[in-house]
């Protein structure tokens, strides 16, 4: 049921911004989600009872290389201490800022060593450096 409500959160607002998030057929995507929160890199921020936000951010068990391959790790590689390791934001949607601030302040709890660790995203099909400096703005907006 909870993941399912997820799904449609999903399904609701993957298209609303500069670009599609989640862009996953419904199987691939309800695998995802549930492979995202078995790897403890699921974030959901719910409002008034509702989902209002989803992120999926995980540690990668070897340094980017610049690629997309490397930001698409095996499970049997995600074995590194996530201390040491790059981070993936591979997905995020937030329908307001309230839930953005919220999906951020789980992230930093999350990887508590965020602001020394190198955070990649996918942004346009080419993988982009995250800086500390864009995480904080990310909160702080209204």
């Amino acid at each position: 049921m909870f993941f399912d409500s997820i799904i449609a959160f999903i399904r609701t607002n993957c298209t609303n911004g500069r670009r599609e998030c989640f862009a996953w057929e419904t199987d691939c995507l309800e695998n995802y989600i549930i492979w995202a929160f078995s790897k403890k890199g699921l974030l959901v921020s719910i409002k008034d009872s509702k989902i209002s936000g989803v992120a999926v951010v995980y540690a990668l068990p070897n340094k980017s290389n610049g690629d997309i391959v490397s930001l698409l790790p095996s499970d049997n590689n995600l074995t590194a201490p996530e201390a040491s390791s790059d981070l993936c934001v591979m997905d995020w949607i937030a329908a307001d800022a309230e839930s953005r601030k919220d999906l951020i302040g789980q992230f930093q709890t999350r990887f508590p060593n965020w602001e020394n660790q190198n955070k990649y995203g996918i942004q346009f099909g080419k993988p982009k450096l995250l800086t500390n400096k864009y995480m904080n703005l990310l909160k702080g907006l209204n």
